[in-house]
């Protein structure tokens, strides 16, 4: 739920007649508290600030009876600026929210509503402690989900985080749409206004780049990517949260292969980059397995067009190089919602795994940060991985949305047209002494 969510706009009937306007409030009625209190603020003029505080008991609703005067509204992360100037329009303001009135007009009179008596004891008037008191209320875990608006992805996935019964403090969703689906649109806000610690924004980031714009507005300690299509299976959320509450002080680098990697048991620790790129091989490429400590991520550019623009989770992922400790979390955590013929992806596939990634890899090795070995080895393993696509999309012609065009383009940059139709032997072979059990 974003903050102008939470500090609505409220309109009120005018019930007047050729007599006159009349413009009746009613406590819990047309305002979401029963009022305990009413003051009015007159006199000022253009130059005063009022307010200047926060509250963290009582919710008001400010209404401009008269003249005009500006709101500003905010929670230490987001803002935004309302114009009072009609007595039929007022602002909800809830508990915990900073606001500033100002810009007042010489006629203005600001009527204020409260849910409380008065009590000074429950003001925050100093900007900076009122900061440090949101951050003692943050969510330990922000779930980023980016998404384009798949309504039969979303909807599951989202139910399956809520459906843990979690304590909703204790973590927050971040839904961040680059789509133009007006009926997921109209849906998420009903579904928004169900959940306090929902936040949904609209976005015009290009297709991968919405994943870190979703990062950019999580609040949490910890962030874990999840995918719109993979539903969190029971009990992982609260896996999530205590990592957090076991490793915030360390604040190791993390990776969730959800069951994809061979290893010898579930969680492996690394002490060196060198050792966590070589285990994870390509599977690096796979956003799915993506955690951050806003901490972290408060480090990277702020510029999103820094982030490489087909895989910009590697930027965050291979950011901290010099940690003590790296991670791999092989539990199966996530349950992925079968696609069928619903479009994935458009991006050109042979260009993004032939040639991007590659290149990714290899300037961990130009850096020095990997070894020659490394660099092969997890080079040769997407070798493999791209054998598989070629062989279920150019071979069998398996439905995909990508654009396979890139494939003869593909070819001697980092991988020759001889090496990709002997690794396509080779997973064949494979797969067909796998399937006759042939030892």
């Amino acid at each position: 739920m974003t903050l102008k969510d939470k500090c609505t706009i409220l309109q009120f009937a005018d019930l007047g007649d050729e007599r006159g306007k009349l413009v009746v409030i009613e406590g819990a009625q047309t305002i979401p508290f029963d009022i305990k209190r009413v003051f009015y603020i007159y006199g000022s003029d253009s130059t005063v600030v009022r307010g200047q505080h926060a509250n963290r008991e009582s919710e008001f609703i400010l209404i401009n009876v008269a003249g005009t005067s500006k709101v500003r509204i905010t929670d230490g992360i987001e803002e935004f600026v309302v114009e009072l100037n009609k007595p039929m329009m007022g602002v909800y303001i809830p508990k915990m929210i900073w606001k500033d009135m100002y810009d007042f007009s010489a006629d203005s009179v600001l009527l204020v509503l409260a849910s409380t008596h008065y009590n000074g004891k429950e003001y925050i008037r100093d900007y900076e402690g009122y900061i440090e008191d949101m951050k003692k209320t943050k969510p330990l875990v922000s779930l980023c989900l980016p998404t384009n608006g798949v309504s039969e992805w979303v909807f599951p996935v989202l139910d399956s985080i809520y459906s843990q019964n979690v304590d909703n403090s204790l973590f927050e969703i971040v839904l961040t749409d680059n789509g133009e689906n007006d009926e997921f649109k109209t849906k998420i806000r009903k579904y928004v206004s169900e959940h306090d610690n929902l936040n949904y924004y609209e976005t015009k980031a290009e297709p991968f780049l919405n994943e870190i714009e979703s990062y950019k507005r999580a609040n949490g300690e910890l962030i874990k990517f999840v995918n719109h299509r993979t539903k969190l299976l029971p009990g992982m959320l609260d896996k999530l949260i205590e990592l957090v509450r076991n490793e915030s002080e360390e604040k190791p680098i993390i990776y969730f292969s959800n069951g994809e990697l061979e290893l010898s048991k579930s969680v492996h620790e690394y002490g060196t980059f060198d050792e966590f790129v070589n285990t994870l091989s390509y599977w690096s490429s796979w956003s799915t397995g993506m955690t951050i400590w806003k901490e972290d991520f408060e480090k990277l550019p702020d510029d999103i067009n820094l982030f490489n623009e087909l895989f910009p989770h590697t930027t965050v992922l291979f950011h901290e190089r010099k940690r003590n400790k790296y991670i791999i979390d092989n539990s199966v955590i996530f349950d992925e919602i079968p696609q069928e013929n619903k479009p994935k992806g458009s991006y050109d596939l042979f260009y993004a795994f032939g040639v991007e990634y590659p290149g990714i890899i290899s300037s961990l090795y130009r850096d020095g940060d990997i070894t020659a070995s490394t660099c092969k080895y997890v080079l040769d393993k997407n070798l493999g991985f791209i054998a598989d696509l070629y062989y279920r999309h150019v071979v069998r012609k398996t439905y995909c949305s990508y654009n396979l065009e890139g494939l003869e383009d593909m070819y001697d940059i980092f991988y020759t047209k001889e090496s990709l139709q002997k690794a396509v032997i080779s997973r064949t072979k494979d797969k067909i002494i796998t399937k006759l059990g042939i030892k």
